[in-house]
């Protein structure tokens, strides 16, 4: 629960299970975020701050160690990055108070879950093994951007969105994850959709070369 460690502060139960190859540290999540031109210190310090929110997605804890430390996979680097990429413009986009609709938390639920209506706008068709269906789209949106990768498989992007409710005046901000050029372009609001006020999109074609290079052959 301690933000200094930059371990989540929800309390989600993370069983005890053995560090294999594909387990990380937040400090490996950091050395994959890192490209010229970027603090070091300063992405280590975004990275604790998103952990700390449990805006990224343990998958356990080190048996092995004693001091129990979380630990994250590929997904999670995924999260980050786009997150740090994010806190790199002028948005403050983690709050002191961690509401709903702030943009670090629209950001991070929508990599760490699919929503069924984006993926079937007519409804889930009747049948379907749910479970089966996530499971072979890789369990997570992150996972599966990061399968169709390693596939060939290019175009995806985060879109940020804000609306202005028209009643109350308070910003509301959608994230959605789209792949334009297959066809994938989920609405961000219910029919009829407002006029958003403002967007901001980044690329993962640019973000995805960054984080998965073979980190075996660099010095």
């Amino acid at each position: 629960m301690s933000t200094e460690t930059g371990e989540p502060q929800a309390l989600e139960f993370c069983p005890p299970i053995k560090r294999e190859p594909q387990h990380l540290f937040p400090q490996d999540i950091v050395d994959r975020c890192m490209e010229p031109g970027l603090d070091r210190n300063a992405v280590t310090s975004q990275v604790r701050k998103y952990a700390g929110k449990g805006l990224l997605r343990p998958v356990g804890v080190d048996e092995d160690d004693g001091r129990k430390p979380f630990l994250y996979e590929m997904d999670s680097v995924l999260i980050a990055k786009v997150l740090s990429t994010l806190g790199w413009t002028t948005l403050h986009i983690v709050a002191d108070s961690e509401g709903p609709d702030t943009i670090a938390r629209e950001v991070s639920t929508a990599l760490k879950g699919f929503n069924l209506t984006d993926l079937f706008p007519q409804g889930v068709p009747k049948g379907l093994n749910v479970n089966a269906f996530l499971i072979e789209q890789g369990r997570t949106p992150a996972r599966r951007i990061l399968l169709d990768w390693a596939n060939g498989v290019s175009g995806w992007s985060v879109h940020v969105r804000w609306f202005v409710d028209d009643a109350t005046g308070k910003r509301r901000v959608r994230c959605k994850l789209w792949n334009a050029p297959n066809g994938f372009m989920p609405s961000f609001m219910p029919d009829p959709e407002p006029l958003a006020h403002a967007e901001m999109v980044i690329s993962l074609d640019r973000v995805l070369p960054i984080i998965t290079v073979d980190r075996g052959g660099m010095n």
